[in-house]
């Protein structure tokens, strides 16, 4: 055939293949091509149409071997949306910056809160593990011993030598906290002396904070964690791979800034970087927030960001085992059910049975395995829309 030429501006045409093709009718109900844009377009409300063109070329060549290679012509704006209005450019969300050390003033004697961080920052500027292991023990349920934990993790999984050569001998003793001074009148009393940390050396067989094995999943800087995403509607595989960047105060960072998360694992900003359930529907808070111990509980509602407007009810945990490489984890198995409805839906009432089972590892707060199924038993479109996936992670730090 031969191409066509935009009429006029503000154009955007698309043809399925190349000049001189024919389009694969594929092996499904839909052909590549039709199943790969009806997905995409479910994300209409939040990506610009020639996003949405460029991700369905992309996945046809993929799922074809790149022998249908779609095309597309015009000059239609890069930022304009399927309702006509104008997208606009992305804003990554700043996180607040971490707590700065309290400071006592004038005469009063230090606060509790004052002695944990000035202990904490000393722990922090020496940087090995007996310091760690001193304050987890002055503070097994502080402000920072998720960090603590961490970095301690992270000391112990190295040489000695890289660990600062620290000697083998008596057991550790806790962090030190002066005593506040005599209350006499304030105007008589000189300023309270610096808060002092003492660090203890190491013993030769020191009691670990972190169960071996699991420690390799706590996220410090370096780390990646690898995904493989099974599409089971489409018999589609493909590998997610997020690294920790830095861990910044109470910060995690992964890759350029697109995902931050707080030392719980609760989601601060997140820009998906799949199409996959595994991302386009995680809650708010990420998927830690159906931990028991969450700081912040599951929804019961909430739109995804593909638009599937979902309704959960409570999630069922228990306790289970997952094997992740060569390490056999304890995690926290959950199984959440409920219901979901495309915007389009909302005026036919159709609704999506929504499931999902994933485990989570507590200590790491990271996803090991999920299954998720959007199924539409009351829909006319039985099919069009419905979504089976599994994600697992394959490899390890």
């Amino acid at each position: 055939q031969d191409r066509m030429t935009p009429p006029s501006d503000y154009t955007h045409i698309a043809f399925s293949t190349h000049d001189q093709d024919v389009a694969r009718d594929g092996k499904g109900e839909y052909s590549p091509y039709t199943q790969s844009l009806a997905g995409h377009l479910r994300r209409a409300n939040e990506l610009p149409l020639r996003r949405i063109f460029e991700l369905t070329a992309t996945d046809v060549r993929d799922a074809t071997s790149n022998q249908q290679r779609p095309r597309t012509y015009g000059d239609l704006d890069s930022r304009a949306m399927l309702d006509g209005r104008l997208a606009d450019p992305p804003v990554a969300a700043q996180p607040p910056p971490a707590p700065a050390a309290p400071v006592a003033q004038g005469d009063a004697p230090p606060t509790a809160e004052q002695v944990e961080v000035q202990a904490w920052n000393g722990v922090k500027s020496a940087g090995i593990a007996a310091g760690y292991r001193a304050y987890l023990t002055e503070y097994p349920g502080g402000r920072f011993a998720k960090f603590a934990r961490i970095e301690l993790a992270r000391l112990e999984a190295t040489p000695s030598a890289a660990r600062g050569g620290e000697p083998a001998s008596p057991a550790p003793s806790p962090v030190v906290k002066p005593a506040p001074p005599p209350a006499v009148a304030p105007a008589a009393q000189p300023a309270a002396p610096p808060v002092q940390v003492a660090l203890a050396p190491v013993t030769a067989t020191p009691q670990r904070v972190v169960p071996p094995g699991v420690s390799k999943l706590v996220p410090v800087a370096g780390r990646t964690y690898h995904y493989r995403i099974t599409d089971r509607t489409l018999s589609r595989t493909r590998d997610l791979v997020r690294t920790v960047t830095s861990v910044d105060g109470e910060r995690l960072v992964f890759g350029n800034g697109s995902r931050i998360e707080d030392a719980r694992g609760r989601l601060l900003s997140f820009v998906a970087t799949s199409p996959s359930d595994f991302e386009q529907i995680e809650p708010p808070a990420g998927w830690a927030s159906l931990l028991p111990d969450a700081p912040t509980p599951p929804p019961a509602g909430w739109t995804g960001r593909d638009g599937l407007a979902l309704t959960m009810d409570p999630p069922k945990r228990r306790t289970g085992t997952v094997t992740v490489g060569a390490l056999t984890v304890e995690a926290i198995q959950v199984t959440w059910e409920g219901r979901g409805q495309w915007p389009g839906d909302l005026a036919t009432g159709a609704n999506y049975a929504v499931r999902i089972d994933v485990s989570i590892d507590p200590l790491s707060r990271r996803v090991l395995h999920m299954s998720t199924s959007i199924n539409a038993p009351t829909s006319g479109l039985i099919g069009f829309r419905n979504s089976s996936e599994e994600t697992v992670l394959v490899t390890g730090p």
